[in-house]
């Protein structure tokens, strides 16, 4: 069973620091064979509190995800 990490990010107050965050975390992604289902892009809430970015990343298993 495919694991998964779900990352909302509530606000972005550095977009440099965010993007050097974002080639470590995909080197990291990369090396135990993630796939990004969700990278940012347009985004609907229909309940609760809105993000300005969402993230979902995909793993062959849960203990790997982990």
């Amino acid at each position: 069973m495919n694991g998964y990490i779900v990352c909302v990010y509530e606000n972005i107050s550095d977009n440099n620091a965010l993007k050097e965050y974002a080639d470590k975390a995909t080197k990291a992604v990369q090396k135990y064979n993630g796939k990004f289902l969700i990278r940012g892009g347009k985004s609907i809430t229909t309940e609760g509190r809105a993000f300005v970015r969402t993230t979902v990343i995909e793993f062959s298993s849960f203990d790997i995800a982990k």
